[in-house]
């Protein structure tokens, strides 16, 4: 098993490169934002590409992270057991060496790009390692991942005009709600497994019906803080396409979920659901900030 040779499909299932889609398009809506706000702003290849491999670092390390700290849970959990490490495709010192290797190429562009983002790195890098564990103590977890999702936007704004943007925490807040919605949605599969492992998550302390309750209130809340971002920025009135399109999302997200509530055995897999959306969401607040600031004026 030392000798295990990690191919690229197994690096991409350990990291699950595909889910960086969620929070990528967050990150350049936010390095965008400055180019409304302040004219002479602008927005370098070179800063989109540090932006670009900045966030994909950081979303690599937490998915190793996440692979290698739950290990033991995923090789006891039928859902998860078909993942690199208890399957064997990959090992515990591989992931070790993705997971770390990643968070230092995370801070080594974050010190390149400006002193707000150096500053901002270690927080970053510290909710990053510590959100797999968060799930052994306190449902606060949903939170934590959507906190760092949150820092992307303010991040990205901080890295094109070199301080840091009120707006940006706003669609930092807005991340932030999508993102722990879906998140505690997500975890409804595994209700049943982390009540019996004393794990911590809002569908196991709560149970599934309060669980949607809170993530429809997270989901709108991300659309009044879409609202709210349209109100006090100078982006184009188009923009406000971006509140109303997502709440139709979020309403045919919760639509199609509520099953769940009432077929214990959960047949239903909400996966293909909680991708498309959460993607969704976040390329819309992309598409439209652009063109909020293409039309603007």
């Amino acid at each position: 098993m030392q000798n295990q040779k990690l191919t690229l499909q197994t690096f991409v299932d350990l990291t699950r490169l595909e889910q960086t889609l969620f929070g990528l398009p967050f990150v350049l809506a936010g390095a965008l934002l400055p180019l409304a706000l302040y004219p002479r702003s602008m927005c370098s290849f070179s800063s989109w590409l540090w932006l670009i491999l900045a966030f994909i670092a950081a979303r690599v390390s937490g998915m190793a992270f996440n692979q290698l700290i739950d290990r033991h849970f995923d090789a006891r959990n039928p859902r998860t057991q078909a993942r690199p490490i208890p399957s064997g495709r990959a090992t515990a010192a591989q992931a070790r060496w993705i997971a770390w290797g990643a968070l230092t190429v995370f801070i080594f562009i974050c010190s390149q790009l400006n002193t707000v983002c150096l500053f901002l790195a270690p927080l970053a890098a510290l909710l990053i390692y510590v959100y797999s564990y968060l799930k052994r103590v306190h449902i606060v977890c949903h939170f934590v991942l959507g906190t760092i999702h949150l820092l992307g936007p303010v991040m990205a704004a901080a890295a094109i005009c070199n301080h840091l943007v009120g707006p940006a925490l706003l669609l930092g807040l807005a991340a932030l709600c999508s993102i722990s919605g879906h998140d505690i949605v997500y975890a409804i599969q595994d209700y049943r497994f982390d009540r019996t492992h004393q794990l911590h998550s809002l569908p196991a302390r709560f149970g599934l019906k309060a669980s949607l309750n809170l993530s429809k209130l997270l989901h709108g809340m991300c659309v009044l803080f879409l609202l709210l971002l349209g109100f006090i920025t100078p982006l184009n009135r188009i923009f406000f396409a971006a509140p109303l399109l997502a709440s139709l999302l979020f309403l045919d997200f919760h639509q199609k979920v509520k099953p769940l509530v009432d077929d214990p055995e959960l047949s239903l897999n909400i996966t293909p659901l909680f991708f498309r959306c959460n993607t969704a969401i976040a390329f819309i607040s992309l598409l439209f900030v652009a063109l909020g600031v293409l039309c603007k004026g």
